[in-house]
């Protein structure tokens, strides 16, 4: 099991952080969203031993930019 946070841009063309169909961070720039969503991927691997996984979606695709395995 693993543990997803998206990137996605908004109408205004800010970021927001999002966890299934939750905002978890919004109104963000580009950069603050990345470091945002890394930290939130580690915290949850170290808190869970799960993977974690950020994705950034451009248009209509997804692109992974970090995924941490599960620790064992």
């Amino acid at each position: 099991m693993s543990g997803t946070f998206s990137i996605k841009e908004d109408s205004a063309g800010l970021w927001r952080i999002c966890r299934g169909h939750h905002d978890i961070a919004s109104r963000l720039r580009l950069e603050q969203a990345i470091k945002q969503a890394n930290q939130l991927s580690r915290d949850e691997q170290l808190a869970t031993g799960e993977d974690a996984v950020v994705e950034m979606y451009v248009q209509d695709s997804a692109i992974t930019l970090t995924q941490l395995p599960a620790s064992r």
